[in-house]
């Protein structure tokens, strides 16, 4: 049976995916940056003064809403299209956590919060493949964020940074914090780099030093370490791949003087560009990362049932479970020792370093291995055909590049913490938008596609007209 969605559109067909191109726009761009934006508060009060308009944390359940309506009315097209196995896996994602909500009932507002945060951003995903993103809405979308980062960069540099006259967490431009603006600034950095080792180009390259240069005031130290490593990856790839390529010797041969000036440069009492130094102050069993594996394993490996479906959404620690928490502090006598115990834990001096909870983890213990593991094939399901895609117009590798990279600093950070990473909309939301396109974009203008079909036309209707050398 012929995929419906490759039937020819009727004549509502334009007017709807138009309709669904522009609130796509108002969603994964407009909306998401508002709602950082309003966060500011949140994290630094006396920098609300930064903040566009006041925008209550309630609206988000309009947002999810609208959004789970959307997906519910277009489950009769998922159904039947190529994303019918994502779409089974999420539904047994949603089944296995409602199932947890209903054998431990604790809050119902958190569990539905826990269950969104993971849930949203395929659901974005699944939208945006129905509305088949063009590339005036990526163009749109890519500008629209470029503009807001650069107004930040402007703000943090010209504004913030002379105020605060320190680097550090009041160094955010109009992001909510300055986790934020450091995730946005190696996005930035890394793509910038890729299309330097890529296509050539000293803006690229230029851009890319400048950004990195910039992320050092937020001091986002998770952001930077995933700059320096997606660095030194893409460039030993390259010279892999054109060992006697003067582009790629010429970056290493000075990465390798930079990295030696900047050693043996710093003083002994200099500031310190990271906290890097605390992973070797500790065995890798007292970090907390680490740790937070174990008691996540610990907290349900004592019960087949909770293994299978884990504690619930928001039982253990994830972001509504900690919000809860600190709302209403005699709910955390309702959650089990476990979970108490990771709730009550409060970092050190480390930072990520101390952190006994992030968002991995802390998915496998609210969602168990049904749960974990569905995420992780929807996400494999998303990603590795992109991965494996080698797209030949310059826009769809650009595409291609910054959907890579965003979600690998996305996962990154997850492994640290469970903030700033897969529960923030204005990372999660563009970059699945993203990846729809490209998705979309495969069929339409792979190479190896386009040859396969002139090859099969040529064999099955031959014509005088068509037989040119390809």
């Amino acid at each position: 049976m012929a995929d419906n969605t490759d039937r020819r559109p009727t004549a509502r067909g334009p007017t709807l995916l138009q309709a669904g191109r522009v609130g796509l726009f108002l969603l994964a761009g407009v909306w998401v940056i508002l709602q950082n934006n309003a966060r500011i508060g949140d994290s630094i009060p006396d920098h609300i003064g930064y903040s566009w308009l006041r925008i209550p944390r309630e609206t988000r359940i309009v947002e999810a809403a609208l959004l789970l309506a959307v997906f519910l009315v277009l489950q009769p097209l998922l159904a039947r299209s190529r994303l019918r196995d994502l779409n089974a896996l999420l539904w047994i994602l949603i089944t296995a956590a409602v199932i947890g909500v209903l054998r431990m009932p604790t809050n119902l507002v958190a569990h539905f919060q826990g269950i969104y945060v993971y849930v949203a951003p395929f659901l974005i995903y699944s939208v945006a493949w129905e509305a088949s993103p063009d590339r005036r809405l990526l163009r749109c979308l890519i500008t629209l964020f470029a503009a807001y980062l650069a107004l930040s960069v402007s703000v943090a540099l010209l504004v913030q940074f002379p105020e605060a006259g320190m680097k550090g967490d009041l160094i955010h431009g109009f992001f909510s914090d300055a986790h934020v603006l450091g995730s946005f600034l190696a996005i930035g950095s890394c793509v910038a780099f890729s299309r330097f080792l890529k296509a050539g180009g000293l803006g690229n390259l230029v851009l890319s030093g400048f950004l990195f240069f910039v992320s050092l005031f937020p001091v986002n130290e998770k952001a930077i370490i995933f700059n320096v490593i997606w660095y030194a990856v893409v460039l030993a790839r390259r010279l892999i791949s054109h060992p006697r390529g003067r582009r790629g010797l010429v970056t290493a041969a000075a990465a390798c003087v930079l990295a030696l000036g900047l050693t043996l440069g710093r003083r002994d009492d200099s500031e310190p560009l990271t906290r890097i130094d605390l992973l070797f102050a500790r065995s890798v069993s007292e970090l907390g990362p680490a740790r937070a594996w174990v008691l996540s394993w610990h907290a349900i490996s004592d019960s087949p049932v909770d293994l299978t479906i884990g504690l619930g959404p928001a039982n253990f620690a994830g972001l509504a479970a900690q919000r809860t928490v600190q709302e209403q502090q005699g709910r955390l006598g309702t959650f089990r020792r476990s979970a108490r115990d990771v709730l009550a834990d409060e970092p050190g001096a480390g930072g990520a370093m101390d952190l006994v909870a992030n968002t991995w983890s802390n998915l496998l213990a609210e969602f168990g291995l049904i749960g974990f593991g569905a995420f992780a094939l929807a996400l494999i399901r998303v990603s590795l055909p992109l991965y494996r895609w080698r797209p030949a117009a310059p826009f769809d590798r650009l595409v291609r590049s910054a959907f890579l990279v965003m979600l690998s600093v996305i996962v990154w950070q997850g492994c640290f913490t469970p903030y700033t990473n897969w529960a923030d909309p204005v990372l999660v939301y563009p970059m699945m938008v993203l990846a729809a396109y490209c998705h979309r974009a495969m069929p339409r203008r792979s190479p190896v596609t386009r040859l396969q079909a002139s090859r099969n036309m040529s064999k099955w209707q031959p014509c005088p007209a068509m037989e040119r050398p390809l």
